[in-house]
C-alpha cells in the first residue's frame, strides 16, 4: 500500500505528494520572569546604542550576556550579568575580536576567534571567573548537551595525499575535553 500526503502551501497550491509524513518541530517555550526581562531590556538598550559593541550573545538561562567591545584591531570581551549595573571585563582573555558560544547549562563560555577553518579559543568558567589556556581548533567547537564535555578537531601533523591542494593537507585529530 502506498500512501501519499499532500500539504497546503502559503500560496494555497498543494505541493508534490510525499510518501512520508512531514516532520514537525516542537516549539520550545522559554519562560523569563518579568523582572529579569526588564533588566535584560535595559542591558540591551545600552549595548545596542553603542557603535563599538559586537557579537552580543545571551546565555541560555538568560542571566548574562557576553559581548565584544572595541574595534576590529583592538578590544575587550565583557560579560554583563542580569542584576548588575555595569559589565565586567572577562579576565585573562588573550585574543581579541571574539565570537561567543555558551554551553547549554550557561556555566561555560567559548571565546572564539579566527577567520577561516583555523580557529582559536579559550573556555571561560562563569561561576569562578577562570579562563582556560588558549587552544587552536579546526572549524567547529561543540559542547555536549549536558555541558560536561566539549569536542573539536586539530590538525594532526600527518600529510594526506587525498587532501593535496586543499586548505589543510593534514588529517585531523578529534579531541574531547572533560
Amino acid at each position: 500500500m502506498n500512501t501519499h500526503f499532500t500539504y497546503p502551501t502559503r500560496t494555497g497550491i498543494a505541493e508534490t505528494p510525499a510518501t512520508y509524513p512531514r516532520p514537525t518541530l516542537e516549539t520550545e517555550s522559554i519562560q523569563v520572569n518579568p523582572e529579569t526581562w526588564q533588566q535584560m531590556n535595559k542591558i540591551e538598550q545600552k549595548l545596542y546604542t553603542s557603535e563599538d559593541t559586537f557579537h552580543a550573545e545571551w546565555s541560555p538561562n538568560f542571566q548574562a550576556v557576553a559581548y565584544y567591545k572595541g574595534t576590529t584591531e583592538d578590544g575587550q570581551a565583557y560579560m554583563w550579568k542580569v542584576g548588575n549595573d555595569l559589565p565586567s571585563p572577562i579576565k585573562e582573555a588573550v585574543i581579541d575580536r571574539y565570537f561567543f558560544t555558551w554551553s547549554p547549562d550557561s556555566e561555560y563560555l567559548l571565546l572564539d576567534t579566527g577567520t577561516s577553518r583555523h580557529r582559536g579559543g579559550q573556555i571561560y568558567q562563569v561561576a569562578n571567573d577562570r579562563m582556560s589556556e588558549p587552544f587552536s581548533y579546526i572549524s567547529q567547537f561543540r559542547f555536549s548537551p549536558d555541558s560536561k564535555r566539549a569536542a573539536f578537531s586539530q590538525l594532526s601533523g600527518i600529510i594526506s595525499k587525498e587532501k593535496y591542494g586543499m586548505e589543510d593537507e593534514e588529517t585531523e585529530d578529534i579531541w574531547l575535553y572533560e
